[in-house]
C-alpha cells in the first residue's frame, strides 16, 4: 500500500445514508474490491454559510462513518472516495437532510384554573410551525398550530383541577420532529405540576375519576391538594397529594367508610406523594384524610377528600372516565432488540401504536392489541440510540404520547459467565 501501481483506484459503490439523530448521520459503503489506503468522507452544506463543511478520513478497514455535530434540518452533499498512495478514486455522492429538532426545555410557565401558559426554546432548524396537542376534559383531541417564531403559547378554556398532558412538535413540510411533552394540572399550584407545592389553588370544581361531588376542606400551607386519580388494574384507588418538599418525616393516610367495617390507615415516607388504597363498595360514600408529620413535631392539620364511589366501577380496573396512559419503560435490551412495557392506570384502550425511526430515518409503526402491556421491538442496530413513542387508541381517538429512549447494546463477546477455552496446538 502507499504506491500507485498503475491500477485505477476503485470507485465507491453501495453508498447508503442513515439518519441517526437530529445532528448525526451515518454513511455506509461497500468496501473497495481492490487495495486502498483510506477513505475520505465530506459533508458540504448545500446552503453556503449555513454551517461549516466536515471532512473525515477513515482507514481502509472501515465501511461506515458517523458524522456528528451537524446542524438539524440542514441539507448536505455527502461524498465518499477512496485513496491509494497519492491518487483518488472517483467519488460517490448523495444528498441528505438531517432531521429537524423539536422544541427544547418545554415547561409550564403559569397556571390558572382554566389556562396553562407554556414556554419552550425554539429549535435550531428552520420550521414551518409548532403543533400543540392535548386531550380535553371531554376526551377530544385538541390540536393548535403556533407560528414558527413563537417560544410559547397560552392554552385557554381548560377545566379546573384536571391533569393535562401537553405535547409540542415542530413541523417543516412533511417532516415532524420528535415530540416534547409536559404534564400539568390546572389550578393545583403556580407551576401546575403534580408534586410541586405552593399556595393552594382557587376553589372550584375538581374532576376526579371514580368519585362524585368531592368536597375539599381548607388546607394548611404545608399540604397542598389531595386527589383520587381513578383505579389501577387491580381496582385499588390511586391517591395523590402535594406537599412542601423536605417538610415532613412521614404521612398518615386514612380512609374511612361511614357505613363500612373499619378505617384503612397507612404510614408513608415523607418523600412519597401517592398511594394505592383498597376501594370502598360501589355507591358508598368515603372520606380520605392526610396528615403530615414533621421530624419530632406534631401532625399537621389534615387535608380531607370526600367522595362517592361510582356504581359503574364494580369491575376491577374499570373507570368511568377516559382511559389514561401511565409510564413507558425499556427492558431486556440486546444487540438488536428490546422489550417495551407500559402501564394503563385507568380504563381500557382498544389498541396501541408504537412509533420509532429506523436507521434510514424512516418512521416505523408497530400496532399492538388493547389487552397487551408489552411489545418486543426487533431488527435494531447495535449501539444506536432510539426514541420510542406510544399512543393509545379508543375508537379513532388517540391518547398520549408516552416517550422512552434507549440505546441498543453493542455487539459483544460471549457472556462473561462463559469461561475462555483453549483450542488445539499443532
Amino acid at each position: 500500500a502507499g504506491e500507485d501501481c498503475g491500477e485505477e483506484v476503485p470507485t465507491i459503490e453501495g453508498m447508503r445514508m442513515h439518519l441517526l439523530e437530529e445532528t448525526t448521520v451515518r454513511t455506509e459503503w461497500t468496501p473497495a474490491p481492490g487495495p486502498v489506503d483510506a477513505y475520505e468522507i465530506q459533508f458540504i452544506p448545500t446552503t453556503e454559510g449555513a454551517s461549516p463543511p466536515f471532512t473525515a478520513r477513515v482507514p481502509s478497514s472501515a465501511s461506515a462513518y458517523d458524522q456528528r455535530g451537524l446542524a438539524p434540518g440542514q441539507e448536505h452533499q455527502v461524498t465518499v472516495r477512496a485513496l491509494r498512495g497519492t491518487s483518488w478514486g472517483l467519488p460517490a455522492s448523495k444528498t441528505v437532510t438531517t432531521m429537524i429538532d423539536g422544541p427544547q426545555d418545554l415547561r409550564v410557565v403559569a397556571v390558572t384554573p382554566t389556562t396553562l401558559e407554556l414556554g419552550w426554546l425554539r429549535p435550531q432548524a428552520e420550521v414551518d410551525r409548532f403543533v400543540v396537542s392535548y386531550v380535553s376534559a371531554d376526551n377530544q383531541r385538541v390540536r393548535l398550530e403556533v407560528p414558527p417564531e413563537a417560544d410559547g403559547t397560552l392554552l385557554t378554556d381548560l377545566m379546573p383541577g384536571v391533569e393535562y398532558v401537553v405535547t409540542v412538535t415542530a413541523e417543516r413540510g412533511r417532516a415532524v420532529s420528535y415530540p416534547a411533552s409536559v404534564r400539568a394540572n390546572t389550578g393545583s399550584s403556580p407551576l401546575g405540576l403534580l408534586g410541586t407545592t405552593d399556595e393552594p389553588p382557587p376553589s372550584g370544581p375538581s374532576t376526579t375519576q371514580g368519585a362524585q361531588a368531592p368536597l375539599l376542606q381548607q388546607r394548611p400551607q404545608e399540604l397542598g391538594e389531595l386527589r383520587v386519580l381513578g383505579r389501577d388494574e387491580t381496582g385499588r384507588l390511586r391517591v395523590v397529594w402535594t406537599a412542601q418538599p423536605d417538610t415532613f418525616a412521614y404521612f398518615q393516610l386514612r380512609m374511612r367508610v361511614p357505613e363500612g367495617p373499619g378505617a384503612h390507615e397507612e404510614v408513608l415516607p415523607g418523600d412519597v406523594r401517592q398511594a394505592l388504597v383498597p376501594p370502598p363498595p360501589p355507591g358508598t360514600p368515603y372520606e380520605l384524610s392526610l396528615h403530615g408529620v414533621p421530624p419530632g413535631g406534631k401532625p399537621s392539620d389534615p387535608i380531607i377528600y370526600q367522595g362517592i364511589m361510582d356504581k359503574d366501577e364494580e369491575k376491577p380496573g374499570k373507570s368511568s372516565g377516559p382511559p389514561r396512559l401511565g409510564e413507558l419503560t425499556v427492558t431486556d435490551r440486546t444487540s438488536d432488540s428490546l422489550l417495551l412495557r407500559w402501564t394503563v392506570p385507568e380504563g381500557e384502550f382498544d389498541s396501541f401504536v408504537i412509533q420509532y425511526k429506523d436507521r434510514d430515518g424512516q418512521p416505523q409503526v408497530v400496532p399492538v392489541e388493547g389487552p397487551q402491556r408489552s411489545a418486543v421491538i426487533t431488527s435494531l442496530d447495535p449501539g444506536r440510540k432510539y426514541k420510542f413513542v406510544l399512543y393509545g387508541f379508543v375508537g379513532k381517538k388517540r391518547h398520549g404520547p408516552l416517550v422512552a429512549e434507549a440505546k441498543i447494546l453493542p455487539q459483544s463477546d460471549p457472556s462473561p459467565g462463559t469461561p475462555p477455552r483453549l483450542g488445539n496446538l499443532w
